[in-house]
């Protein structure tokens, strides 16, 4: 596995993995009142529907499940950075601008090959941290 794109494909799906936590959580209450309305009804077509909505219920909820521990872990990662780390991790990969590097280097006051030696020393941490390993 190459640890470094793992890492950067966590970080570019952070904030998409947060929407998406909400989402599954709406979809699955609605789901939910679905289920509860069809249980009410005493027509057996309505057996078809419920098996359908308890089966995408089921899927949902381990969607859910997974991202909320895929998020969490991208969490624990950021939140093991300094600010200045943190800063440079979510120019790059979370809320990357379009001129996200010449910006990050506005903001920190360091120049370019600092930038960078700073973004592969941020990202080395974090995937330490996000994977339960800690640097001796």
């Amino acid at each position: 596995m190459d640890w470094k794109k793992e890492s950067i494909n966590q970080l570019r799906d952070y904030e998409a993995r947060k929407d998406a936590l909400e989402n599954l959580r709406e979809r699955c209450q609605n789901l939910d009142q679905e289920l509860k309305a069809l249980r009410r009804s005493e027509q057996s077509k309505e057996d078809e529907r419920i098996l359908s909505v308890m089966t995408e219920r089921k899927q949902l909820m381990h969607n859910y499940w997974i991202t909320k521990r895929m998020v969490e872990l991208t969490q624990r990662g950021l939140e093991s950075l300094d600010g200045e780390e943190r800063a440079v991790l979510e120019g790059f990969y979370v809320h990357r601008g379009e001129r996200y590097a010449d910006d990050l280097m506005e903001q920190l006051c360091v120049e370019r090959t600092k930038l960078y030696n700073l973004k592969d020393q941020a990202l080395r941490r974090f995937t330490m941290t996000m994977y339960g390993m800690t640097e001796s």
